[in-house]
């Protein structure tokens, strides 16, 4: 296993004071994540490991679970909630599924129970589409965009650093034109905006079915499709753990209102 400690413990991010509060927990999640990867190779290369080996091995996994515990004390600090431990470690502890980070709920949930996920085509997903009503959604998003206004997302990527990733809120009021407009002529359906004072986590853009809430929409600012060679993998799912995994927290948590 080659693992190098100096390098492994000194990858804590430096947060500048300006950036956005979103941005400082997204890169602790991430960091996260990091370390629990990290503390998965050594617990496998222990499994694999000769007896004369397991010493140092064990030192590099107390190490890295003490950073772990400091960068979800960090964690907690920044969310105010409680950050769920890694799996199988001897900080493991019982938390709510909306308060776990979302891509290790992800990968826990779906990727290591091996939940089936593809990927199809839109229209595989969407009834036979009606021609008429597909023109008048059209039409009624081109009556809209004359409202839209790209100023807040030209003033985030103009003041944001070089190599950052976009901030995901100026988008939303642009996406949530596009919702409104694609829903048009469904009877009970309906699309409104987040709604900040319902607790965390919460989703980007409200859906409703009839008035009762039930369809979260997530938006992320990055994507990534396909990484590997095969178009239909669902590694181009799990790659988007972040996004998905939010809507599993928030459709969790509805499920526990109803």
């Amino acid at each position: 296993l080659s693992l190098s400690l100096s390098l492994s413990l000194s990858l804590s991010l430096s947060l500048s004071v300006s950036d956005p509060l979103e941005e400082q927990i997204s890169k602790k999640r991430k960091l996260l994540d990091e370390r629990n990867a990290l503390v998965a190779g050594v617990e496998s290369a222990l499994a694999a490991a000769a007896p004369a080996d397991r010493s140092d091995l064990e030192k590099r996994r107390a190490l890295l679970l003490r950073d772990m515990e400091r960068v979800d004390a960090e964690l907690t600090s920044l969310t105010g909630e409680q950050q769920a431990k890694r799996h199988r470690s001897s900080f493991t502890v019982t938390v709510p599924g909306e308060q776990v980070s979302e891509a290790v709920l992800w990968q826990s949930e779906v990727v290591k129970k091996d939940v089936p996920r593809q990927v199809v085509d839109v229209d595989a997903m969407l009834a036979v589409a009606r021609p008429l009503l597909a023109e008048l959604r059209w039409l009624q998003l081109k009556l809209v965009a004359d409202k839209i206004s790209l100023t807040e997302v030209k003033k985030m990527r103009a003041a944001r650093a070089s190599g950052k990733r976009d901030l995901e809120v100026p988008y939303h009021p642009l996406l949530l034109q596009f919702y409104q407009a694609a829903s048009k002529g469904q009877a009970g359906l309906e699309f409104l905006a987040e709604d900040h004072t319902l607790p965390k986590p919460r989703e980007d853009i409200r859906g409703f079915i009839n008035g009762v809430r039930k369809e979260p929409q997530e938006c992320k600012s990055e994507c990534v499709y396909n990484p590997g060679p095969e178009t239909r993998s669902p590694q181009s799912i799990d790659a988007n753990s972040e996004a998905f995994g939010k809507l599993l927290q928030v459709n969790r948590q509805l499920q526990h209102a109803c």
